[in-house]
């Protein structure tokens, strides 16, 4: 069961897509209540994490020729 490697520009646009769009949210304001903050917060934290998942190379645990 392999899985196909994504393309470049997938594994790195989404959660690039992500931080800049969270980014952006920063800077247009304080946030006016919880729920925003939350979602400004949340946005980042996943678009950072879905950057190192899916750019880290992928360890050959057991398998040596």
């Amino acid at each position: 069961m392999s899985d196909e490697p994504q393309p470049l520009n997938m594994r790195w646009f989404i959660p690039l897509m992500m931080i800049f769009m969270s980014g952006y949210l920063f800077f247009k304001g304080p946030a006016s209540n919880n729920a925003q903050l939350i979602f400004r917060v949340g946005t980042l934290l996943v678009g950072v994490i879905l950057l190192l998942v899916l750019n880290l190379p992928k360890s050959d645990s057991g398998t040596k020729d």
